[in-house]
């Protein structure tokens, strides 16, 4: 199983389309919505609103020590509010649970519209939803989640995709509130056991446990103090391939090495396969190309570098060197004797496949079999071989395309997939001559079909049984914005059909811009609930992301990460100039890494925006590298340590760069963090809020602390369905009604 690399951990990938599943990630345009009530005319109102509400409840002062002043690279630079840090300290935690009552107290002046969100989500999620299946041995292993049901459910058909259904995991019943988790599911090629790892609270901390298909029993003994990791099963299904973290002397920053656990023996002897101690903040990951492929692959990652090192080894031989680290990005997805096939962005920003033979793997002897597209929007984002064909997956302009081809790369023909749509592709073996696909967007979840690769057809299966979608009543168009050096940024726009363009509607700006991360077009409940009632929702494709190759990803990271900014602004500009919107009537909203794009583009654009919603967010890029994971980041934010990239972050870190409100007035903002987020800390929201209040924003700075909950992943269905509701109701009391038709 692969693994990508993401803010301060890793989402898993589908090499050779083997992979399962990697269930409960973060939802990068997830749970938002919108209703009415008090109309604003403009940001004055929106301010005067929070302050009237705000200075209803007076908040207790933050642990505070002024004395922590220190001198970096010739700067002095005050952290009065490092105290926050101390997590589990009485004073922090109930400095954080008098935020959250203010909060509370803020969204339920719309109590109402908020009762209306919960009780639109909970009727549009009521219906079943059932993963696509993979089959290992005869057996048949998918998830269904029925209704409200806090986590979805894993079921298994033995001996056949039609015999009786059969329930082998049910993380439902492992805790009363619903906050244990499954974070993947591995199956073992004869199929009769699964490894599959648990999170608790929405922790990146892992336990991976096993588990006999036929009498649903756990056997052998659990794999504790795991992150970033699944399980990759021996051919013979006698043991497991898997990472975990190794302490080296002396050392602070964060090594991952891969170690084989043989079923049955302690864990405590498991055997070490391979690290690289060498390489900063190494993540060593261990995956076949296919369950029964005696080659072990090794990728080898710095932090959340997207460069990896490719190692190859077969057992009783020695490794072999595909590519050294920090090169370039590659990765290998299918293997036809001694020829591996691969993509990758050497020589290729926007990537091309190529052809390695094992014997010779040096870089200057690969053959390209797919060059690169001529096309600045166009880049190949994954492939896989069946039937004997090379099927390659196309981002252009940051929308799915199919098409096959022979393995020696000569084009026969495109799959008919709709324009705007997402692809979702579950298990393909090289010796199938079909598989089932989903195609999804904006307006719909997925359709599945069966694509036969021979004739080039897609066979209707069925579609979403979801209540309701947005099919009928929006439209979805690609508009492009100029950032501030000229460069056009690409938006995806879901609007209400016929919205007559005059500014009125209210309207959210989501981002991200980072971490070699792209934003496709993807159902999301919480637009459907936006847009249904009236509202735009606008996801913009900003430089930092994947979406356009590797020039774009440079383009907003480390001395580049101000283009990230600029790039949001501009949207939020070219949103207002083309009548979309108008600036009291415009939120911002994002998470993680998108939570300090959204803190820093309100900062700096004050004017520009009507709320702001910032989640789990990164704020103090000083010391960002001196939690959890945090050093893995240094991938886009450089490394404070060092003088030059001090000094670009300087520039725009949220906790540092706090105006004081005499001068400066900043809109709504709304801080969402975990309590359990053990990959971006809640001290990061702690101390960005408590500065904001005490330099005047206390009137415009909401903090809402979710209890039992981590980075985003592993919610159950009614907090995700709750933190919807309060993020709604947020944004009514501070941008107005979304059916609002009053031009300012």
């Amino acid at each position: 199983m692969a693994e990508i690399p993401i803010l301060g951990g890793y989402l898993r990938a589908e090499t050779g389309r083997q992979a399962k599943t990697h269930v409960n990630g973060y939802d990068n345009a997830r749970n938002q919505a919108h209703d009415a009530q008090t109309t604003p005319s403009s940001p004055e109102v929106s301010v005067f609103k929070a302050l009237y509400f705000g200075a209803s409840r007076p908040l207790p002062p933050a642990p505070r020590d002024a004395s922590i002043i220190e001198t970096l690279h010739g700067t002095r630079v005050s952290d009065p509010f490092r105290p926050l840090e101390n997590l589990d300290a009485p004073e922090t935690v109930a400095w954080w649970k008098a935020q959250n009552k203010r909060t509370e107290a803020f969204v339920a002046k719309a109590k109402a519209v908020r009762q209306q969100a919960i009780q639109w989500h909970q009727e549009i999620r009521d219906f079943t939803r059932e993963s696509m299946a993979s089959e290992f041995g005869g057996n048949y292993f998918f998830s269904r989640q029925s209704g409200l049901a806090a986590q979805p459910t894993y079921y298994v058909r033995i001996g056949g995709k039609d015999a009786p259904e059969k329930v082998i995991l049910d993380p439902n019943q492992l805790s009363s509130d619903g906050t244990v988790s499954v974070n993947s599911v591995d199956e073992s090629p004869d199929g009769k056991l699964i490894a599959y790892t648990l999170s608790e609270s929405g922790s990146d901390m892992l336990t991976m446990r096993f588990k006999d298909v036929t009498t649903g029993n756990d056997v052998y003994e659990a794999l504790t103090d795991l992150r970033f990791t699944s399980a990759t099963w021996d051919p013979d299904g006698k043991g497991v391939v898997y990472s975990k973290e190794v302490k080296l002397d002396g050392n602070s920053t964060q090594h991952f090495a891969t170690f084989h656990h043989t079923l049955g023996e302690d864990p405590k002897n498991d055997v070490l396969l391979y690290q690289r101690t060498d390489v900063e903040n190494s993540h060593v990951s261990g995956f076949r190309l296919a369950e029964t492929d005696p080659y072990l692959i090794y990728n080898v990652y710095s932090g959340t570098n997207p460069e990896s090192g490719v190692y190859l080894q077969k057992p009783g031989q020695p490794l072999i060197e595909i590519l050294p680290p920090r090169v370039a990005a590659l990765s290998l997805f299918h293997r036809e004797g001694d020829t591996l096939y691969a993509i990758t962005d050497l020589k290729a920003a926007r990537n091309r496949i190529v052809a390695i033979d094992i014997n010779n793997p040096a870089p200057e002897n690969w053959k390209t079999v797919v060059p690169q597209s001529r096309k600045p929007g166009n880049k190949i984002s994954s492939a896989f071989a069946v039937d004997g064909k090379l099927l390659v997956e196309w981002s252009k302009d940051g929308a799915a395309s199919l098409e096959v081809r022979t393995m020696a790369g000569k084009h026969l023909h495109n799959a008919s997939i709709p324009a705007g749509s997402t692809l979702s592709i579950k298990q393909v073996r090289p010796q199938d001559k079909s598989f089932e696909i989903s195609i999804g967007g904006y307006l719909s979840p997925g359709t599945r079909y069966q694509y036969t690769v021979a004739d080039n057809n897609l066979r209707f299966i069925k579609k979403s049984d979801i209540p309701r979608d947005l099919v009928d009543i929006a439209e979805v168009e690609r508009v492009y914005a100029p950032s501030k050096d000229g460069t056009q940024v690409p938006m995806w726009v879901i609007k209400p059909k016929k919205m007559p363009k005059d500014g009125s509607s209210a309207t959210i700006l989501y981002g991200y811009g980072g971490f070699d991360v792209s934003l496709e077009p993807n159902f999301s409940y919480s637009i459907a609930h936006w847009v249904e009632q009236g509202g735009v929702y606008v996801i913009a494709n900003l430089r930092g992301g994947g979406e356009f190759g590797r020039k774009w990803y440079n383009g907003g990271r480390l001395k580049n990460k101000q283009n990230v900014f600029d790039d949001f602004a501009g949207c939020a500009k070219a949103l207002i100039q083309q009548g979309y919107t108008r600036a009291d009537r415009l939120a911002i909203k994002g998470g993680s890494n998108g939570g300090l794009l959204t803190a820093v583009t309100s900062q700096q654009n004050p004017d520009l925006f009507g709320a702001v919603i910032s989640e789990v967010p990164v704020t103090d890029m000083l010391r960002f590298h001196t939690n959890n994971y945090g050093a893995a980041w240094m991938s886009d934010y450089g490394n404070p340590e060092k003088k030059a990239d001090f000094n670009v972050s300087i520039q725009y870190s949220p906790l540092h760069n706090v105006a004081p409100a005499q001068s400066t007035q900043y809109p709504p903002t709304l801080i969402m963090t975990g309590d359990h987020d053990d990959r971006v800390a809640p001290w990061h929201a702690f101390k960005w809020a408590a500065t904001r209040q005490e330099k005047g924003h206390q009137a415009n700075t909401y903090l809402r602390v979710a209890e039992k909950a981590g980075h985003g992943s592993g919610k159950p269905t009614q907090k995700v369905i709750e933190e919807a509701a309060d993020q709604y109701a947020f944004l009514v009391r501070t941008l107005g009604p979304l059916r609002n038709t009053q031009k300012k």
